[in-house]
């Protein structure tokens, strides 16, 4: 090859290079305007439509609890799935009382495999137009997988991987039957990085997402919309205590300030958002090092969730 060749093969390379960063950028910054902007213009999202009935997992703390009432204020009855039977009654009280609707409280353990018998039995006949999968747990504490228990881990599996699977197979026919729904799975941004000592909790959390991203593929002939939410730390029980938490509060909102947001970028073509214009900024600027730099960082941020 001669010098002149050589010279056009490398200045070709470049310029094909320069033209996908370049395409990189734009579709990220379309995404993000997609995401957190043009909800603004659109025209909300008419819950409602989608059925009368909301099923929401985890859903008398946190972010399961602002969605309960988030969507209870757009006049959609509300069947609120949780482990304590107390503070199922006192979270359904208040949603009725204050935003006139329906509620169904079911007490459900997560962990326990043998539970879906009991709640298939009792959303039955239901009209069933969203489905919350937020029910999930973390390890105790941010360490060592050889140091987990068996129990942990079939814990973390059950409430984070199995509970999402189980729920969407028992209110899937009430959907397709009618041709209309909408799915919506609280991920996490773990799950979209690679977290040490935080394997098990980072692993179930990649596994929802995908799980989310092939459905709604598959469901969309159905008319059936699945969304994936992958939050950053939001200021829930999970986290409480945590000193990033208390540094960074813009990168670690409450819920009042997350679920509306995440409600918003809903209303977009993306099928999957953090939900959160910080968190998404966050996650940019995260990948955009390699591995091994932002594995040390996680390492030093769990050390202060610990």
């Amino acid at each position: 090859m001669s010098e002149a060749d050589n010279n056009s093969f490398i200045s070709s390379i470049y310029w094909c290079c320069t033209v996908y960063v370049f395409l990189k950028i734009l579709y990220k910054l379309w995404t993000l305007a997609d995401q957190y902007i043009l909800p603004n213009y659109r025209e909300p999202n008419n819950f409602k439509s989608y059925g009368q009935w909301a099923v929401i997992t985890g859903s008398t703390d946190g972010i399961g609890e602002r969605f309960a009432k988030e969507l209870a204020s757009k006049r959609i009855n509300i069947c609120l799935i949780s482990r304590s039977e107390q503070k199922l009654q006192n979270t359904a009280k208040e949603i009725e009382e204050r935003y006139n609707v329906r509620t169904k409280c079911i007490a459900a353990d997560f962990t326990d495999q043998n539970v879906y018998t009991h709640i298939k039995d009792n959303l039955e006949g239901l009209d069933i137009g969203i489905l919350i999968n937020n029910v999930g747990i973390a390890t105790k504490r941010n360490e060592p997988f050889r140091k987990h228990k068996d129990e942990t881990l079939k814990n973390c599996i059950n409430v984070n991987i199995l509970s999402a699977l189980m729920m969407t197979s028992i209110v899937l026919p009430c959907m397709i039957r009618k041709k209309k729904g909408l799915i919506v799975n609280i991920s996490s941004i773990a799950g979209e990085l690679i977290p040490p000592y935080a394997a098990v909790y980072s692993a179930t959390k990649a596994c929802l997402t995908k799980l989310g991203a092939c459905l709604s593929y598959e469901l969309n002939k159905h008319n059936i919309e699945v969304k994936t939410l992958t939050p950053g730390y939001v200021k829930t029980k999970m986290i409480r205590g945590s000193s990033f938490a208390e540094t960074l509060s813009i990168f670690a909102p409450n819920v009042d300030t997350y679920v509306p947001s995440a409600i918003s970028s809903l209303n977009s073509i993306s099928i999957k958002s953090c939900g959160y214009f910080p968190h998404e900024v966050f996650l940019m600027i995260t990948k955009l090092f390699p591995p091994v730099f932002t594995m040390k960082y996680f390492e030093y941020m769990y050390k202060g969730l610990n």
